[in-house]
This record gives structure tokens, C-alpha cells and sequence, in this order.
């Protein structure tokens, strides 16, 4: 058993290119190699676009 701890950081980024490659660029740095979103509508495909190549 390790004592790993979970951290929790929010953070909110625009909805533009500038601002969801911005979120790319920070789940990078973090080292996040998952990610889970809701398919509400179309909404998911800009962000889906802007993450599948990371």
C-alpha cells in the first residue's frame, strides 16, 4: 500500500482554440495521460480535437 495522495487543482479555460490548447498545454505539464468528458451534443468535438494528439 503506498500513501499516495490525491490532488485537486480547477482550473477553467475559454472554449476558443487559444484557450483549449491552453488545457492541452496544462494537462501536459501535469502529466495527465487521461482524460473523461461528457459527449453532451457536438460540444465534445473542439476539445477532443485539441487533446487526441497529445
Amino acid at each position: 500500500m503506498t500513501d499516495a495522495k490525491v490532488l485537486r487543482e480547477v482550473r477553467s479555460f475559454p472554449t476558443t482554440t487559444r484557450g483549449l490548447l491552453e488545457l492541452a498545454d496544462w494537462l501536459r505539464e501535469e502529466g495527465c495521460t487521461h482524460a473523461a468528458m461528457e459527449s453532451t451534443g457536438v460540444y465534445w468535438m473542439p476539445v477532443w480535437h485539441a487533446l487526441e494528439n497529445e
